[in-house]
């Protein structure tokens, strides 16, 4: 325990991080498979890292996929999105034994992904805008 209060951000981590009290880290309590980073978009599930270790990408996940049962976690973010009424945020979960652990939640998420990844999420923003013009 007392390792996880010396812990310190790291280089490319916000200034907000490395000021804020140090407190338990859920990554060092629970040894995950895998790293699923969500991407939400008006309150929608549509894509998803899934990660085996730092930065490593196995695939980018829809909810149907060969790797993890997601349809209780998706409809649990869905939940939250309506709740929170946020046009686009990012969740990470830590996968043990097919049990998703939230573990970070990003209100303006900057992760670096592949062309055709951003461009799929780019799509669908901007066909829901178009959308919510019409109506």
């Amino acid at each position: 325990m007392n390792k996880v209060f010396d812990k310190s951000a790291g280089e490319k981590e916000p200034l907000m991080l490395d000021q804020a009290e140090r407190g338990v880290i859920v990554e060092e309590y629970i040894r995950a498979k895998y790293e699923l980073k969500v991407f939400v978009l008006y309150g929608n599930p549509i894509i998803a890292s899934l990660q085996n270790g730092l930065n490593n990408v196995i695939d980018y996940i829809q909810e149907e996929n060969k790797y993890i049962d997601l349809k209780d976690t998706y409809k649990k973010i869905s939940n939250i999105a309506k709740e929170l009424r946020l046009d686009f945020f990012r969740i990470d979960f830590l996968i043990k034994e097919n049990i998703a652990y939230a573990s970070e939640f990003a209100f303006r998420p900057s992760t670096t992904m592949p062309k055709n990844i951003t461009e799929l999420i780019y799509n669908k923003w901007l066909l829901n805008s178009i959308i919510h013009r019409i109506k």
